[in-house]
């Protein structure tokens, strides 16, 4: 069963994690969000829970930990560096583990490249999803032996491509070894081809980092997956999270599929005294229309909601 752990960064700060462990592990898995949105408390959840899903098939499958950062400071790039820096001290020192591999989506993407930069040979690959550049300038002095896969959808809309390429060349190009850029046609910020990506199949990348046999991965993943998912829903959970200026507010509501962006706003306005027209919702990296009700906006249950507020 996964379980919350506190770990102290190196500035003091706590930051809150979600450890799904096993016995002895081969190496672990630590997954960065992007600055704040996206399913999961803070976002933890990954893009279109590709962290959770991780954190429940690779622990009990090929004994690999996943740890899910929830940041202690949202939508601020070096505090989401020091976190990434705690939980790999924190899998080092407790889990024995030379076997890291980092995701991190959106701003992810630059805090795992920083953090691997100042942990060099403790970090066996990186992987970002969508990553944004700014903040992840050191990509060119990333240790020789750390593999450095970007990922990025043709149609993300937050981050352009452009970014892809851009990360790419800085991080050496054509002359950097286990250096690997992949545009995925037709996916947005969130790429839900990710999943496919790093785990179905012979070719799966997280096989290959963590060196596990054909034979041992299997092409099983697919079908687990949406059983899973299908078994978790819980109707009767319906509180999900606002996140403003670094604070994770929880939100309750009785009638949680057919609520709507607007309802959502007229009760932050009630309780917080924002105006509804001042406030911008953003999710994945996508702006919220206010006629969309959370279901129809891709929102579960402890997904995390960015209120942005504009100024007159």
């Amino acid at each position: 069963m996964p379980q919350t752990v506190s770990i102290q960064t190196l500035r003091g700060n706590s930051v809150q994690c979600i450890l799904s462990s096993c016995q002895s592990p081969k190496g672990i898995v630590i997954t960065a969000a992007g600055a704040g949105g996206g399913p999961g408390p803070g976002g933890s959840d990954g893009p279109y829970y590709l962290y959770q899903k991780l954190a429940r098939n690779l622990p009990p499958t090929h004994s690999i930990s996943v740890l899910q950062i929830i940041y202690h400071l949202f939508s601020d790039m070096q505090a989401a560096v020091d976190d990434i820096l705690a939980a790999i001290d924190y899998a080092t020192a407790t889990m024995g583990s030379t076997n890291i591999v980092l995701i991190g989506w959106s701003m992810g993407g630059a805090a795992v490249v920083e953090a691997a930069y100042q942990r060099g040979d403790k970090v066996q690959g990186i992987i970002t999803i969508g990553g944004q550049t700014v903040g992840g300038e050191n990509a060119i002095k990333l240790h020789p032996e750390t593999a450095f896969t970007i990922l990025h959808g043709m149609n993300d809309t937050c981050i352009t491509p452009a970014a892809a390429n851009h990360f790419y060349n800085i991080a050496g190009g054509n002359s950097k070894r286990n250096l690997t850029l992949n545009i995925f046609p037709g996916e947005d910020h969130g790429i839900q081809g990710a999943w496919d990506f790093l785990m179905s199949g012979s070719n799966a990348h997280l096989r290959r980092l963590f060196c596990i046999s054909k034979e041992a991965w299997g092409d099983d993943y697919v079908r687990q997956t949406n059983e899973e998912e299908s078994s978790q829903q819980n109707p009767n959970d319906s509180e999900f999270y606002i996140l403003r200026d670094g604070q994770l507010l929880p939100v309750h509501r009785k009638d949680f599929i057919h609520t709507k962006i607007s309802d959502i706003k007229q009760w932050f306005a009630s309780n917080y005294g924002i105006p509804s027209e001042s406030q911008e919702s953003i999710f994945n990296g996508d702006k919220l229309q206010n006629q969309l009700t959370l279901a129809e906006a891709g929102i579960k249950v402890k997904s995390t909601i960015r209120l942005q507020v504009n100024c007159p």
